[in-house]
């Protein structure tokens, strides 16, 4: 994360050269972890006044920030003298560097407002500017409504993340008691919740449901980027969607962040894979095991059955049930009898969907 936003050799400001620290962390760090862009009610909903959003932080509290943010660089490389301006390495926390620390005061005008007094370490005011942060009312509402989307489902209601907000507040964000109230919710169950799996996500649960043996993360790559996700490689900042991205044409609005990287040729991309992972063809490596399904290819109700408990946690609905009974009674060879029904399965929006 410091080489992505640049906080990895940020140097403090010098007035000679005209140089003043890098924003970019600074600016992340309240805009997609923390606080967000504006001010948030208790339920994640934005605080209106007059009609408008009220900003959470303005440019200077930016620049503040980015003061504190200055002086580290890569932790020390084996076989390397540790200096500033180390060599990229990524096993080791970054190391701070004094003389390259910005020791000037900083105000951060947040709605708590934090001040930082002079002679600060950069490791302390570092410690500082996150305790700062952590104190924000918009923590936890912010922080609950992007864990509900990434655990359980796209677009939760107030209730829903008041709720889990509620949660982080009382028990000062543990996590544990965060996501227990988070899968526990009333609003996690119902029929029609949930989210489209990302690209990541759907190919890897469906080789885990298949028991599928010998699964390199390097022999996915290739498929999940046809997918519109390259595995660990983001396009953005944001990561590869936009947690408030929604579905164009629809109203009222729908908020599904993960149906910004599906199109037409996602979409064919995600039917391709569920079709190589039914027919074994997904590489030399990753192997699926089909002979238990073999043994009830006979019966197709149970073929069905046994594909509803493995893909579907026993929630197949009728119509995707119905569609795999054709699909089974089409063929009267047990091998392109499983491979119908799997890649009929897996390729259905009801799998594709997260619950």
């Amino acid at each position: 994360m410091g080489y992505f936003l640049d906080m990895v050799n940020n140097d403090k400001a010098d007035p000679a050269k005209g140089t003043v620290a890098n924003e970019n962390y600074a600016r992340e760090i309240m805009q997609l972890f923390t606080v967000g862009l504006v001010q948030l009610n208790s339920d994640g909903t934005p605080v209106i006044s007059g009609g408008n959003t009220v900003p959470e932080y303005a440019q200077a509290d930016v620049a503040q920030l980015a003061k504190v943010m200055t002086g580290w660089t890569y932790g020390e490389t084996p076989y390397f003298a540790n200096n500033w301006n180390n060599p990229a390495y990524y096993f080791a926390p970054m190391t701070p560097f004094e003389s390259h620390h910005d020791t000037t005061a900083k105000t951060i005008n947040l709605p708590t407002p934090c001040n930082i007094p002079a002679g600060g370490t950069a490791e302390s005011d570092l410690n500082a500017a996150l305790d700062c942060l952590f104190g924000q009312a918009n923590v936890a509402p912010f922080v609950s409504y992007r864990l509900i989307q990434r655990l359980v489902m796209s677009n939760p209601s107030p209730a829903y993340v008041g709720h889990v907000a509620d949660t982080f507040l009382r028990t000062h964000g543990d996590m544990t008691a965060v996501i227990t109230a988070i899968l526990t919710d009333p609003e996690a169950v119902p029929e029609g919740s949930g989210k489209l799996a990302e690209p990541v996500l759907y190919a890897t649960g469906l080789l885990r449901s298949l028991n599928a043996v010998d699964v390199a993360s390097d022999a996915l790559t290739s498929q999940t980027n046809q997918m519109g996700q390259n595995i660990l490689t983001p396009p953005t900042v944001f990561s590869y969607f936009l947690p408030d991205y929604q579905i164009p044409g629809l109203t009222p609005a729908v908020v599904a962040p993960e149906f910004q990287v599906l199109n037409a040729a996602t979409a064919l991309a995600r039917a391709n894979f569920a079709y190589r992972v039914a027919t074994n063809g997904l590489s030399s490596n990753i192997r699926v095991d089909l002979t238990n399904l073999q043994d009830l290819a006979n019966n197709p109700a149970d073929l069905v059955e046994a594909i509803n408990q493995a893909l579907f946690r026993g929630e197949m609905d009728s119509g995707v049930r119905g569609v795999l009974t054709t699909a089974a009674n089409a063929s009267t060879s047990t091998a392109t009898r499983v491979r119908s029904v799997l890649y009929a399965a897996a390729a259905s929006p009801q799998y594709q969907v997260q619950r």
